[in-house]
């Protein structure tokens, strides 16, 4: 098992916080993002590209504007690309990120 399998395992099995299990339970069901590595930071789920270890690239994410509630994709300097359900903004995200392949 590699890095970003385990991180996957962690975030969907064991990471503490039900609303990022729950973040991840639906962005690992994208191609696009399964294939990334997977971290959390300040309770958004962010992504990196090549690295597993900090410093992470700096890549979109999904902010929880409003746990539970609302979500945003961000873009790497922190401006909103879209709000919506989370099943629209993982699925923008992941569009995001297979255009930039």
């Amino acid at each position: 098992m590699d890095d970003i399998d385990r991180q996957w395992k962690f975030l969907l099995q064991e990471h503490n916080d039900e609303l990022i299990r729950q973040i991840a339970t639906r962005a690992s069901r994208e191609p696009a993002l399964r294939r990334l590595f997977p971290y959390v930071s300040m309770r958004n789920l962010r992504f990196s590209k090549v690295a597993t270890t900090y410093p992470y690239d700096p890549m979109p994410y999904i902010l929880t504007e409003v746990p539970g509630e609302r979500y945003q994709v961000r873009d790497a300097d922190n401006r909103e690309l879209m709000t919506g359900t989370l099943d629209d903004v993982v699925r923008e995200l992941a569009h995001i990120v297979s255009r930039t392949d």
